[in-house]
């Protein structure tokens, strides 16, 4: 299991993002260099206060839930993904991928993604 980034750099209003410099190597190791490059200078930061909200309900305890476990991923442990995944219920996938997985391996997430579609469809015609 790759090493979890510690690369977050916050910003004076509350946002964070990933260390350009180490974007590559912790969200998509698997690119690119030239995408993984562009990624980094085009990220956006996130609220940092996202990573610490109280959910008040989720979705997963009605319905169907899918994941895709990255086992390269250094932005969310592989482990912690696959406890996540195993508390929900879902049907998972595991791909030797980094955090990046719907750009390294999309039709691999596109099928993902349809199954979840065609489950939910067949759910409603219940």
């Amino acid at each position: 299991m790759p090493p979890v980034s510690n690369d977050f750099k916050p910003t004076k209003d509350g946002f964070v993002f990933l260390d350009p410099a180490k974007f590559a190597a912790d969200f998509g190791a698997d690119l690119p260099k030239a995408q993984a490059e562009f990624m980094a200078r085009s990220q956006m930061p996130v609220s940092g206060a996202a990573f610490n909200a109280k959910l008040t309900a989720a979705a997963w305890r009605d319905k169907p839930s899918y994941a895709i476990v990255a086992t390269q991923d250094r932005a969310l442990n592989p482990e912690l993904a696959r406890w996540m995944a195993k508390r929900a219920g879902s049907k998972v996938t595991v791909l030797k991928a980094s955090h990046a997985v719907h750009i390294s391996h999309p039709r691999a997430v596109a099928r993902v993604i349809e199954t979840a579609a065609r489950a939910v469809r067949t759910l409603g015609q219940q």
